[in-house]
Parts: C-alpha cells; structure tokens; sequence
C-alpha cells in the first residue's frame, strides 16, 4: 500500500511539472543551452512578472551573462528593452515585466558569450487574460476594448460621414430654395413692371 502511495505521488509530481517545462522556450547555441520562460505561471494581463533565463554550457551553470548578453521582449511591433539580473541560483536570471496584453510574446537574446555569438529568439508560456483567474466579477481585457474602441472608431467615422452628407445635401437643397425664391420674386418682378 505504501508503495503504491509513494508511486501515485511520485507520478502526480511528474504531471504537475510537464507544463512547467513545456512552458519554457529552450534553445542551443554550441555546447551553451538557453532556457526562457516566466517566473510566475501562469502568465496573467497586468500581473508583474518577470523574464527567467537559464544558461549552462555543457550542463554547468554560466554566470556574468548579465554582462555580456541584452534581452529584449517584442510584442507585435513593440519591444521592451530589459536588464538582466542574476538570480539566487547560479545560471539563472531573470528581468522584470508586466505584460499588458494576452497572447505570445518573444523573447530575444543578443550578444557574445564563451566565444560563441548568441542571437536567438525564444517564446515562453502565452499571457492569458486575467479573466481566466478573475471572480466574481472579470474586467474587461484590453485587447477586447481595443477591439471595441476600433469598431466604434468606424462607427464614428461613418457617422460623421453621413452626416458631412446630410449637411451638404440641406446645403444644395437651401442653396436650391434660394435660388428658386430668386427667381420667382425675379418673375414677380418682371410681371409686375409688365402691369
């Protein structure tokens, strides 16, 4: 019976920390191994986080990287240039953030370490909304309020758009009513010269 408790809690560990590495972005550059991913996961819309970075070469801890690599974080056309900090654990550092919008964000590292040229681009966990861990209530996401902003930005536009239309068209039809007042007091005129 013991054993088999051991061996249930044994493979419940094993499953728990599969996403926690499935999470982390991990690439080679020679004998050096770069592992990205987020401090806290998961990853929430406005929670301060921060950018974890591990680097070994041959399975040993590098440290100094902070010195010699730049980290930045690029989201669509927007980059956020950090600084790299070492972290209590040899090999490890990490860079503060506060992702403001769900979805995937790369991470890019740059530079020259071990005489090896380090230019890699990595992509952790998604962010995900902060409904996923909001209650009772959830917030609005920004993403979706900038979706709705856009769709009443158009709806703006074609507003005013018609209605430049509008006033153009009583314009003409004034313009029009003057004109034929004109022309009518002008025959009036004419008629009553004639008498």
């Amino acid at each position: 019976m013991r054993r088999c408790f051991v061996c249930f809690l044994v493979c419940l560990t094993v499953l728990w920390a599969i996403p926690a590495v499935q999470a982390h972005g991990r690439v080679e550059v020679g004998d050096l191994l770069f592992v990205v991913g987020w401090r806290n996961e998961p990853v929430i819309v406005g929670e301060r986080n921060a950018i974890e970075l591990q680097v070994t070469q041959s399975g040993q801890p590098v440290s100094g990287v902070e010195s010699v690599l730049e980290i930045a974080v690029d989201y669509g056309d927007k980059t956020f240039l950090g600084d790299l900090k070492p972290g209590s654990t040899p090999g490890v550092y990490w860079m503060e953030i506060m992702p403001t919008v769900r979805g995937t964000y790369t991470v890019r590292l740059a530079g020259t370490l071990a005489d090896q040229t380090v230019n890699v681009s990595l992509s952790p966990e998604e962010v995900l909304a902060a409904k996923v861990l909001q209650f009772p209530a959830t917030a609005p996401d920004s993403r979706d309020l900038g979706q709705q902003l856009d769709t009443l930005r158009t709806q703006l536009n074609t507003t005013n758009q018609l209605a430049m239309a509008s006033l153009v068209l009583a314009a003409l039809a004034i313009i029009g009513l003057c004109a034929n007042l004109f022309i009518t007091i002008k025959k009036k005129k004419v008629n009553h010269e004639k008498h």
